[in-house]
């Protein structure tokens, strides 16, 4: 169909002047000449009317005597977030101080920290079912062998996961906090030990990093006292955030004794004295265990009370020297305190 045969105006004709009206032409029928459209020919024109452009889209709604104007998509205006009242904040704030009150000593997990001599099987002190191990020299290996020649079962779910990196630690202790579902099974999470930790870290993080940005300067295997007092702040905010776990914690280092010049000797986990003690103020119990040949019988004793320079200390009612202490009896002590 020809353009005059939609009483549309010619392309080629004048534009029309403004207050001025037009005719609407009469069609003039084909001539002679002019052979009538085909059945062909219409569907051809059918076809390409169907993929023609919007503004052809338009036109055909003229022929059909469309009258509604082209849908405009809708635009959703979200509005400004409210912001909170001070005395909203202020309450949301009490309300988060009041959740975390509860009666003295209704805390349900505790701390441990157990420390000696190699070989006073405080490896074996970790044969804990549901326990996590943050393995820092094989441990597991040791408490499989303890148990073998003890003739005990390894503990159901046992596990343990080898230290890499301090970014792997505060990403395993942010997974526990936030209690992901793949360490619900975590009832105890464990250090084996300790002072692996510390040393790897003060080597393989703080120092390697000083020397990589001061190659010339900064020595990559002799520490010095600005790592120590680097890593030394790292251990006790790694500890805070252990300590603030929803689990019980069970620590485990080795001893040093120390003798100094005309006083007695002290001995205490090996590090410094000075992150020694803050380690221990965070823990409910701080155990010294050794072995101690009785009869020709050897076994672990862990002493619980401080005495000739030993540093121990215990918050649950224990006695003062504990013959093969297991967690499970300390746990029930601890319970008892709770519940009493």
């Amino acid at each position: 169909m020809s353009i005059e045969g939609l009483g549309l105006p010619s392309p080629d004709a004048e534009p029309v002047k403004e207050g001025e009206q037009t005719e609407n032409p009469t069609p003039t029928p084909p001539s002679a000449e002019s052979p009538a459209p085909t059945q062909e020919s219409v569907s051809d024109t059918t076809s390409a009317t169907s993929t023609d452009s919007p503004l052809d889209a338009g036109e055909q709604n003229v022929e059909q005597g469309a009258t509604t104007a082209p849908t405009v998509p809708s635009i959703e205006v979200n509005e400004p977030p409210q912001q909170k009242t001070p005395e909203q904040i202020r309450q949301e704030n009490i309300d988060k101080l009041l959740s975390r009150m509860a009666p003295v000593g209704t805390k349900q997990n505790f701390k441990i920290l157990i420390y000696g001599p190699p070989g006073g099987t405080k490896s074996s002190f970790l044969n804990i079912p549901n326990c996590l191990v943050y393995d820092q020299e094989g441990g597991l290996i040791s408490i499989k062998s303890w148990c073998k020649q003890s003739g005990t079962p390894v503990a159901e779910n046992l596990q343990s996961i080898p230290f890499t990196s301090f970014a792997q630690a505060d990403f395993l202790l942010d997974n526990l906090t936030n209690k992901i579902p793949e360490l619900d099974f975590v009832k105890v999470f464990a250090i084996d030990t300790m002072n692996d930790f510390h040393r790897k870290a003060l080597m393989n993080e703080v120092v390697a990093k000083a020397h990589r940005n001061a190659p010339t300067s900064v020595s990559r295997w002799v520490p010095q006292t600005e790592h120590h007092q680097e890593n030394n702040e790292k251990m006790l905010d790694f500890v805070r955030r252990i300590r603030d776990l929803d689990r019980d914690v069970v620590i485990l280092a080795h001893s040093k004794t120390v003798e100094p010049k005309g006083k007695p000797a002290k001995t205490y986990p090996d590090f410094s004295e000075s992150l020694a003690n803050k380690i221990e103020a965070m823990m409910d119990i701080v155990g010294y265990m050794e072995m101690v040949e009785e009869n020709g019988e050897h076994f672990p004793v862990m002493r619980v009370a401080a005495d000739a320079g030993i540093h121990a200390k215990t918050r649950v009612p224990l006695p003062a020297l504990i013959k093969n202490p297991t967690y499970a009896q300390l746990r029930a002590a601890w319970e008892d305190l709770v519940n009493s």
